[in-house]
């Protein structure tokens, strides 16, 4: 492991320290880094690194099933770049129409596919991803409430995060008490953690709907996509901006997962896929802080593993379900989906 001294802003330390991580190599395009909020870092040993290099191959195949000839635009989630994250494109077949961002900073390969009546088409896209596990030193860091205008931008409503329910203000005031907002984050956590009736869905409720009361008691029911959103939405109403992250959740290095929308799966599905999606939380001075609620048997605030690859994410916008977040197309109907992982460690 790499231990870092942060003796300036995250914005030098840090960025640089994701620069450093890179493996020089030739790619076709460096998507650029975007600047995130928040930004600053405390004096000290305050965050541990340690990097690593994979390949990710992707492979869909999209169908026409409309009765005439469509021209369609699909738009290919690029893996998003950050301090901790940095990714190339080596390969994408038919090839790029153009880039471009969404309102969240998201980027998306957009490729033209031409499609008669029946016809299958195929897209192979191939990435390369230098990223690092990182883990926060809490004891060092004296975190501070988020900025004024970060709070009012990043803490509203949407179509998933109703922050006007009355049962989860509830569970907000009652879980979420606390001096600062690291303390508050682990409460809420720890009460959704504590009432998960986990399983997986295939949809996507919304907070609103992921609390049901069960014999007299309020429990979250769903996948992660569910304990991303209510979590998200609790954060929100104690004034803490928070977000969600999309991407996969892996078993091992060298990996392969599947899915087939041709075919309806429960549980099973878990086998052969490994979407997840994941809670951000926006903690001074520090910036964005994963959390994940799944992994293991504690809940883990700023304990980032080599087992996440991140996409994405949603701070406005809506991507859906971890089946089909990677992939938007229009006309064309998406029946199956390859994704396979490979270190390049050693």
């Amino acid at each position: 492991m790499i231990q870092l001294r942060a003796d300036g802003g995250i914005r030098s330390e840090l960025l640089a320290a994701a620069m450093a991580i890179a493996v020089m190599g030739i790619a076709l395009l460096v998507v650029p880094i975007p600047r995130e909020s928040g930004e600053e870092a405390p004096a000290g040993d305050w965050l541990i690194l340690r990097n690593e290099s994979i390949l990710m191959y992707e492979k869909l195949i999209l169908r026409n099933e409309l009765r005439r000839r469509v021209v369609d635009y699909v738009y290919i989630v690029v893996p998003r770049n950050t301090s901790f994250q940095k990714c190339y494109i080596k390969e994408l077949k038919p090839g790029i129409f153009e880039l471009r961002v969404d309102e969240d900073g998201n980027t998306f390969a957009v490729v033209r596919m031409e499609a008669e009546p029946g016809e299958r088409v195929v897209i192979e896209a191939a990435f390369r991803i230098v990223k690092a596990e990182y883990k926060v030193l809490w004891e060092n860091v004296k975190t501070a409430w988020p900025r004024l205008d970060d709070a009012r931008r990043l803490s509203g409503p949407t179509a998933v995060w109703n922050v006007d329910n009355s049962t989860l203000r509830d569970l907000a005031e009652l879980y979420g008490a606390g001096d600062e907002p690291l303390e508050v984050v682990r409460g809420l956590a720890e009460w959704i953690k504590a009432h998960l009736d986990y399983r997986v869905l295939g949809t996507r409720l919304g907070s609103d709907h992921a609390i049901l009361r069960i014999g007299g008691s309020l429990v979250v029911r769903g996948d992660c996509v569910e304990v991303c959103d209510v979590l998200v939405t609790l954060a929100r109403i104690r004034g803490i901006p928070a977000r969600a992250a999309f991407g996969f959740l892996l078993s091992y290095r060298d990996e392969r997962m599947w899915l087939n929308f041709t075919r309806e799966e429960g549980e099973e599905l878990l086998s052969h896929w490994g979407g997840h999606m994941w809670p951000q939380v926006l903690i001074e001075p520090l910036g964005w802080i994963d959390v994940e609620l799944l992994e293991g048997g504690e809940v883990k605030v700023g304990d980032y593993s080599w087992r996440h690859v991140l996409l994405g994410v949603e701070e406005t916008r809506y991507y859906g379900t971890t089946l089909s977040n990677f992939c938007i197309p229009g006309s064309l109907t998406l029946e199956y989906v390859e994704v396979s992982f490979r270190s390049e460690e050693g």
